[in-house]
Protein backbone atom coordinates (compact mmCIF):
# COMPACT_ATOMS: atom_id res chain seq x y z
CA UNK A 1 0.00 0.00 0.00
CA UNK A 2 1.43 3.37 -1.08
CA UNK A 3 1.63 5.48 2.12
CA UNK A 4 1.10 8.65 0.07
CA UNK A 5 -2.50 7.51 -0.57
CA UNK A 6 -3.36 7.32 3.13
CA UNK A 7 -5.25 9.97 5.02
CA UNK A 8 -4.00 9.73 8.61
CA UNK A 9 -6.14 10.13 11.71
CA UNK A 10 -3.82 10.65 14.67
CA UNK A 11 -4.12 11.03 18.42
CA UNK A 12 -1.44 10.65 21.13
CA UNK A 13 -2.59 7.03 21.53
CA UNK A 14 -3.39 5.64 18.07
CA UNK A 15 -2.80 6.19 14.34
CA UNK A 16 -5.27 5.08 11.66
CA UNK A 17 -4.58 5.32 7.91
CA UNK A 18 -7.46 5.38 5.39
CA UNK A 19 -7.21 4.92 1.61
CA UNK A 20 -9.60 7.47 0.12
CA UNK A 21 -8.84 6.32 -3.43
CA UNK A 22 -10.23 2.83 -2.99
CA UNK A 23 -13.07 1.77 -0.72
CA UNK A 24 -12.14 4.01 2.22
CA UNK A 25 -10.15 0.94 3.29
CA UNK A 26 -8.28 1.16 6.56
CA UNK A 27 -4.66 0.25 5.86
CA UNK A 28 -2.99 1.20 9.13
CA UNK A 29 -3.81 0.81 12.82
CA UNK A 30 -0.92 1.30 15.20
CA UNK A 31 0.44 3.06 18.22
CA UNK A 32 2.13 6.35 17.17
CA UNK A 33 5.55 4.72 17.37
CA UNK A 34 4.51 1.10 16.79
CA UNK A 35 4.22 -1.23 13.81
CA UNK A 36 1.11 -1.56 11.68
CA UNK A 37 -1.10 -4.28 13.16
CA UNK A 38 -3.06 -4.76 9.94
CA UNK A 39 -1.75 -6.96 7.16
CA UNK A 40 -0.35 -4.56 4.56
CA UNK A 41 1.65 -5.47 1.49
CA UNK A 42 3.46 -3.42 -1.13
CA UNK A 43 3.28 -6.09 -3.84
CA UNK A 44 3.85 -5.16 -7.48
CA UNK A 45 1.93 -8.30 -8.58
CA UNK A 46 -0.67 -9.35 -9.43
CA UNK A 47 -1.31 -6.36 -11.67
CA UNK A 48 -4.50 -4.65 -10.44
CA UNK A 49 -7.52 -5.12 -12.67
CA UNK A 50 -8.72 -2.14 -14.68
CA UNK A 51 -11.57 -1.57 -17.13
CA UNK A 52 -9.21 -2.63 -19.94
CA UNK A 53 -7.33 -5.30 -18.00
CA UNK A 54 -9.77 -7.64 -16.27
CA UNK A 55 -9.24 -11.21 -15.09
CA UNK A 56 -12.56 -12.66 -16.21
CA UNK A 57 -14.33 -12.73 -12.83
CA UNK A 58 -15.14 -10.17 -10.16
CA UNK A 59 -13.45 -12.39 -7.56
CA UNK A 60 -10.13 -12.43 -9.43
CA UNK A 61 -10.45 -8.70 -10.12
CA UNK A 62 -10.97 -7.97 -6.40
CA UNK A 63 -8.09 -10.18 -5.35
CA UNK A 64 -5.80 -8.53 -7.91
CA UNK A 65 -6.07 -5.31 -5.89
CA UNK A 66 -5.88 -6.96 -2.49
CA UNK A 67 -2.94 -5.80 -0.37
CA UNK A 68 -4.36 -6.46 3.09
CA UNK A 69 -6.11 -3.89 5.27
CA UNK A 70 -9.71 -3.56 6.46
CA UNK A 71 -12.53 -3.36 3.90
CA UNK A 72 -16.28 -2.86 4.33
CA UNK A 73 -18.21 -5.37 2.19
CA UNK A 74 -21.51 -3.97 0.89
CA UNK A 75 -24.12 -4.46 -0.55
CA UNK A 76 -22.70 -7.92 -1.28
CA UNK A 77 -20.26 -10.08 0.64
CA UNK A 78 -18.73 -13.27 -0.69
CA UNK A 79 -19.56 -14.69 -4.12
CA UNK A 80 -20.88 -12.41 -6.84
CA UNK A 81 -24.66 -12.17 -7.05
CA UNK A 82 -27.37 -10.46 -9.05
CA UNK A 83 -30.44 -8.33 -8.30
CA UNK A 84 -32.55 -8.37 -11.45
CA UNK A 85 -30.25 -7.33 -14.32
CA UNK A 86 -27.66 -5.78 -11.99
CA UNK A 87 -24.53 -7.84 -11.21
CA UNK A 88 -23.16 -7.42 -7.69
CA UNK A 89 -19.44 -8.19 -7.69
CA UNK A 90 -17.48 -10.35 -5.28
CA UNK A 91 -17.33 -8.63 -1.87
CA UNK A 92 -19.43 -5.71 -3.12
CA UNK A 93 -18.49 -2.66 -5.12
CA UNK A 94 -18.12 -0.12 -2.29
CA UNK A 95 -14.77 -1.68 -1.35
CA UNK A 96 -13.46 -0.59 -4.77
CA UNK A 97 -15.00 2.89 -5.08
CA UNK A 98 -13.70 6.33 -4.21
CA UNK A 99 -15.94 7.56 -1.36
CA UNK A 100 -17.17 11.12 -0.92
CA UNK A 101 -15.50 12.96 1.96
CA UNK A 102 -18.07 14.96 3.91
CA UNK A 103 -15.76 16.21 6.68
CA UNK A 104 -12.20 15.38 7.69
CA UNK A 105 -10.28 16.41 10.79
CA UNK A 106 -7.25 15.31 12.79
CA UNK A 107 -9.20 12.57 14.59
CA UNK A 108 -12.47 12.26 12.61
CA UNK A 109 -13.46 11.31 9.09
CA UNK A 110 -17.02 11.34 7.73
CA UNK A 111 -17.52 9.67 4.34
CA UNK A 112 -20.25 8.11 2.26
CA UNK A 113 -20.79 6.23 -0.98
CA UNK A 114 -23.59 5.04 -3.19
CA UNK A 115 -23.86 1.49 -4.51
CA UNK A 116 -25.36 -0.35 -7.46
CA UNK A 117 -28.58 -0.72 -5.47
CA UNK A 118 -30.68 2.25 -4.17
CA UNK A 119 -28.61 2.18 -0.98
CA UNK A 120 -26.21 4.78 0.40
CA UNK A 121 -23.62 3.84 3.03
CA UNK A 122 -22.51 6.60 5.41
CA UNK A 123 -19.56 6.14 7.83
CA UNK A 124 -18.17 8.25 10.67
CA UNK A 125 -14.71 7.31 12.00
CA UNK A 126 -13.58 8.82 15.30
CA UNK A 127 -10.51 8.36 17.49
CA UNK A 128 -10.97 8.49 21.24
CA UNK A 129 -9.24 11.52 22.75
CA UNK A 130 -7.70 9.66 25.71
CA UNK A 131 -7.54 5.97 24.76
CA UNK A 132 -6.20 4.00 21.75
CA UNK A 133 -9.66 3.39 20.31
CA UNK A 134 -11.15 3.74 16.82
CA UNK A 135 -14.94 4.01 16.66
CA UNK A 136 -16.92 3.34 13.49
CA UNK A 137 -20.55 4.37 13.14
CA UNK A 138 -22.23 3.31 9.91
CA UNK A 139 -25.66 3.96 8.44
CA UNK A 140 -27.41 2.56 5.37
CA UNK A 141 -30.26 4.52 3.76
CA UNK A 142 -32.65 3.24 1.11
CA UNK A 143 -32.98 6.26 -1.21
CA UNK A 144 -35.19 4.43 -3.72
CA UNK A 145 -38.95 4.01 -3.96
CA UNK A 146 -38.92 0.23 -3.58
CA UNK A 147 -37.55 -2.24 -1.01
CA UNK A 148 -33.90 -3.28 -1.23
CA UNK A 149 -32.13 -6.37 0.13
CA UNK A 150 -28.42 -6.55 0.86
CA UNK A 151 -25.70 -8.17 2.89
CA UNK A 152 -23.07 -6.33 4.89
CA UNK A 153 -19.77 -7.26 6.44
CA UNK A 154 -16.36 -6.08 7.59
CA UNK A 155 -13.09 -7.61 6.42
CA UNK A 156 -10.23 -6.62 8.77
CA UNK A 157 -7.05 -8.64 8.16
CA UNK A 158 -4.20 -8.57 10.67
CA UNK A 159 -0.54 -9.34 10.25
CA UNK A 160 0.31 -12.87 11.39
CA UNK A 161 3.81 -12.07 12.61
CA UNK A 162 5.67 -13.97 15.35
CA UNK A 163 3.16 -15.86 17.52
CA UNK A 164 -0.40 -14.73 16.72
CA UNK A 165 -3.33 -15.72 18.97
CA UNK A 166 -7.04 -15.22 18.25
CA UNK A 167 -9.64 -14.96 21.02
CA UNK A 168 -13.36 -15.35 20.29
CA UNK A 169 -16.38 -16.47 22.33
CA UNK A 170 -16.79 -20.22 22.54
CA UNK A 171 -19.41 -21.16 19.95
CA UNK A 172 -20.15 -23.77 17.26
CA UNK A 173 -17.72 -23.41 14.35
CA UNK A 174 -17.92 -24.82 10.81
CA UNK A 175 -15.25 -25.26 8.13
CA UNK A 176 -16.13 -23.94 4.67
CA UNK A 177 -17.05 -26.72 2.25
CA UNK A 178 -14.92 -25.35 -0.58
CA UNK A 179 -11.43 -26.43 -1.55
CA UNK A 180 -8.99 -23.88 -0.10
CA UNK A 181 -6.12 -25.51 -1.99
CA UNK A 182 -2.65 -26.09 -0.60
CA UNK A 183 -1.70 -25.75 2.20
CA UNK A 184 -5.25 -26.21 3.61
CA UNK A 185 -5.30 -28.52 6.63
CA UNK A 186 -8.95 -28.59 7.80
CA UNK A 187 -11.64 -31.06 6.74
CA UNK A 188 -14.09 -29.28 4.36
CA UNK A 189 -17.49 -29.01 6.05
CA UNK A 190 -16.06 -30.20 9.36
CA UNK A 191 -17.77 -29.02 12.54
CA UNK A 192 -16.48 -28.31 16.01
CA UNK A 193 -16.57 -25.81 18.82
CA UNK A 194 -14.19 -22.88 18.93
CA UNK A 195 -11.24 -23.19 18.82
CA UNK A 196 -10.99 -26.91 17.90
CA UNK A 197 -11.81 -28.12 14.39
CA UNK A 198 -11.18 -31.41 12.57
CA UNK A 199 -8.24 -31.74 10.22
CA UNK A 200 -8.23 -33.89 7.13
CA UNK A 201 -6.60 -36.74 9.07
CA UNK A 202 -9.25 -36.63 11.81
CA UNK A 203 -7.08 -34.88 14.40
CA UNK A 204 -8.29 -31.69 16.06
CA UNK A 205 -6.60 -28.40 15.17
CA UNK A 206 -6.53 -25.39 17.48
CA UNK A 207 -7.36 -22.60 15.00
CA UNK A 208 -6.88 -19.89 17.64
CA UNK A 209 -3.10 -20.19 17.23
CA UNK A 210 -1.20 -19.20 14.13
CA UNK A 211 2.33 -20.48 14.07
CA UNK A 212 4.97 -20.48 11.36
CA UNK A 213 3.37 -23.45 9.59
CA UNK A 214 1.79 -22.88 6.16
CA UNK A 215 -2.01 -22.89 6.25
CA UNK A 216 -5.10 -21.78 4.33
CA UNK A 217 -8.41 -21.77 6.21
CA UNK A 218 -11.92 -20.34 6.00
CA UNK A 219 -14.28 -21.14 8.87
CA UNK A 220 -17.56 -19.73 10.16
CA UNK A 221 -19.18 -19.10 13.51
CA UNK A 222 -22.86 -19.26 12.47
CA UNK A 223 -24.19 -17.60 15.62
CA UNK A 224 -21.59 -15.94 17.78
CA UNK A 225 -23.96 -14.53 20.39
CA UNK A 226 -21.44 -11.94 21.61
CA UNK A 227 -19.91 -9.42 19.20
CA UNK A 228 -16.23 -9.34 20.08
CA UNK A 229 -12.83 -10.71 19.11
CA UNK A 230 -9.18 -10.06 19.95
CA UNK A 231 -5.90 -10.65 18.15
CA UNK A 232 -2.85 -10.92 20.40
CA UNK A 233 0.89 -10.84 19.79
CA UNK A 234 2.10 -11.65 23.32
CA UNK A 235 5.77 -11.64 22.33
CA UNK A 236 5.32 -7.96 21.42
CA UNK A 237 2.91 -7.23 24.31
CA UNK A 238 0.35 -5.75 21.91
CA UNK A 239 -3.18 -6.71 20.96
CA UNK A 240 -6.18 -5.32 19.12
CA UNK A 241 -9.73 -5.93 20.30
CA UNK A 242 -12.85 -5.65 18.14
CA UNK A 243 -16.43 -5.07 19.28
CA UNK A 244 -19.53 -4.97 17.09
CA UNK A 245 -23.31 -5.02 17.02
CA UNK A 246 -24.55 -8.63 16.76
CA UNK A 247 -28.02 -7.57 15.62
CA UNK A 248 -26.42 -6.47 12.34
CA UNK A 249 -23.43 -8.85 12.32
CA UNK A 250 -24.51 -12.09 14.07
CA UNK A 251 -21.98 -14.27 12.22
CA UNK A 252 -18.18 -14.42 11.98
CA UNK A 253 -15.99 -15.54 9.12
CA UNK A 254 -12.42 -16.43 10.11
CA UNK A 255 -9.86 -16.45 7.30
CA UNK A 256 -6.23 -17.49 7.80
CA UNK A 257 -3.44 -17.50 5.24
CA UNK A 258 0.23 -18.30 5.61
CA UNK A 259 2.32 -19.40 2.67
CA UNK A 260 -0.66 -20.10 0.35
CA UNK A 261 0.55 -20.97 -3.13
CA UNK A 262 -0.80 -19.64 -6.41
CA UNK A 263 -2.78 -16.53 -7.30
CA UNK A 264 -2.85 -13.94 -5.77
CA UNK A 265 -0.56 -14.62 -2.80
CA UNK A 266 2.20 -16.75 -4.37
CA UNK A 267 3.39 -17.82 -0.93
CA UNK A 268 3.81 -14.23 0.35
CA UNK A 269 0.84 -13.67 2.69
CA UNK A 270 0.76 -14.14 6.45
CA UNK A 271 -2.54 -12.88 7.82
CA UNK A 272 -5.61 -13.63 9.91
CA UNK A 273 -8.96 -11.96 9.28
CA UNK A 274 -11.84 -11.92 11.79
CA UNK A 275 -14.89 -10.76 9.85
CA UNK A 276 -18.22 -9.69 11.41
CA UNK A 277 -20.88 -10.52 8.83
CA UNK A 278 -24.65 -10.29 8.38
CA UNK A 279 -24.86 -13.69 6.64
CA UNK A 280 -23.02 -16.96 6.23
CA UNK A 281 -21.53 -18.84 4.39
CA UNK A 282 -19.68 -16.72 1.84
CA UNK A 283 -22.08 -17.34 -1.03
CA UNK A 284 -23.20 -13.73 -1.47
CA UNK A 285 -26.57 -11.99 -1.49
CA UNK A 286 -28.19 -14.69 -3.63
CA UNK A 287 -27.56 -17.32 -0.97
CA UNK A 288 -28.53 -14.98 1.87
CA UNK A 289 -31.89 -14.23 0.21
CA UNK A 290 -32.59 -17.95 -0.21
CA UNK A 291 -31.87 -18.61 3.49
CA UNK A 292 -33.75 -15.57 4.77
CA UNK A 293 -30.54 -13.94 6.01
CA UNK A 294 -30.58 -10.86 3.76
CA UNK A 295 -31.05 -7.46 5.36
CA UNK A 296 -33.95 -5.44 3.95
CA UNK A 297 -34.88 -1.77 3.97
CA UNK A 298 -38.15 -0.26 2.83
CA UNK A 299 -38.08 3.06 0.93
CA UNK A 300 -36.70 5.82 3.15
CA UNK A 301 -35.71 3.42 5.93
CA UNK A 302 -32.27 3.45 7.55
CA UNK A 303 -30.19 0.94 9.47
CA UNK A 304 -27.31 1.90 11.75
CA UNK A 305 -24.54 -0.06 13.41
CA UNK A 306 -21.32 0.53 15.34
CA UNK A 307 -17.93 -1.15 15.70
CA UNK A 308 -14.84 -0.38 17.77
CA UNK A 309 -11.19 -1.35 17.50
CA UNK A 310 -9.05 -0.83 20.61
CA UNK A 311 -5.38 -1.46 21.30
CA UNK A 312 -4.32 -3.07 24.57
CA UNK A 313 -1.30 -4.55 26.30
CA UNK A 314 -1.42 -8.27 25.55
CA UNK A 315 0.20 -11.17 27.38
CA UNK A 316 -0.39 -14.91 27.75
CA UNK A 317 -3.88 -14.42 29.21
CA UNK A 318 -6.84 -15.12 26.95
CA UNK A 319 -9.26 -12.27 26.30
CA UNK A 320 -12.74 -13.15 27.64
CA UNK A 321 -14.74 -10.13 26.49
CA UNK A 322 -14.71 -6.70 24.84
CA UNK A 323 -17.35 -4.09 25.65
CA UNK A 324 -18.89 -1.77 23.04
CA UNK A 325 -16.69 1.07 24.38
CA UNK A 326 -13.53 -0.98 23.73
CA UNK A 327 -12.71 -2.14 27.26
CA UNK A 328 -11.00 -5.55 27.39
CA UNK A 329 -11.50 -8.33 29.96
CA UNK A 330 -9.04 -11.21 30.35
CA UNK A 331 -8.93 -14.51 32.19
CA UNK A 332 -7.65 -14.19 35.73
CA UNK A 333 -4.25 -15.68 36.50
CA UNK A 334 -2.67 -15.15 39.90
CA UNK A 335 0.15 -12.60 39.93
CA UNK A 336 -0.81 -10.76 36.71
CA UNK A 337 -2.15 -7.27 36.12
CA UNK A 338 -5.16 -6.22 34.08
CA UNK A 339 -4.43 -5.10 30.49
CA UNK A 340 -4.39 -1.43 29.62
CA UNK A 341 -6.14 -0.07 26.55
Amino acid sequence: MDPDRLLLLESPEIVVGVDLERGCDIHRISRPSGRNLLASYDWSTPAPATALHAYGSSRLDWLSHYRGGWQVLFPNSGHDSRRGPVPLPFHGEVSTLRWEVITAGATTLHTRTGSRLPLVLDRLMELDGDRPILRLRERVVNVGNEPAEFVWGHHPAFAAVTRTLIDLPTAPTVVDRGDMGPPADLSPGGEGRWPLLPAGDGALVDVSRMTGQPTSRLVYMPSIGQGWAAIRWPDEEIGIALSWDVTTFPHVWLWQERGSTGYPFYGRAALVAVEPQSAWPADGLDGAVERGQALRLEPGQTRTTALTASLFRADRRRVTGVTPDGSVSVEQIAGTDAPSA
